[in-house]
């Protein structure tokens, strides 16, 4: 888990310590999200590695928050679905929304 200096401090600095292994590209794509209490909510996808992905959210969510995507990761017309569970690890607010950053959990 990344440490609380993930989020950016009140000056609106960003403290992030980037720990990423693999490069975020831009994915602008919907995808549906689920919370731990079984909420179902679509959103937009900004960002994605096979290690995570970026959004933005008009409800906050909390550093720590166990989240689960579904995501069509497929090219040309193909339909390739992720469906993965991760942590919100960063978040920022930015022009009346959040920003969001989620790292998926690897499978042991």
């Amino acid at each position: 888990m990344w440490d609380s200096t993930s989020q950016e401090s009140q000056s609106g600095v960003n403290m992030l310590s980037d720990r990423r292994q693999r490069r975020r590209i831009p994915f602008k794509r919907p995808f549906l999200l689920t919370t731990n209490q079984g909420e179902k909510i679509s959103q937009m996808c900004v960002d994605f590695s096979m290690e995570g992905i970026g959004f933005f959210s008009i409800e906050p969510r909390d550093v720590g928050d166990i989240l689960r995507v579904s995501l069509n990761i497929g090219n040309n017309g193909r339909t390739h679905i992720l469906d993965a569970l991760g942590e919100v690890v960063h978040r920022r607010y930015a022009d009346q929304k959040f920003y969001v950053g989620m790292r998926f959990y690897r499978d042991k």
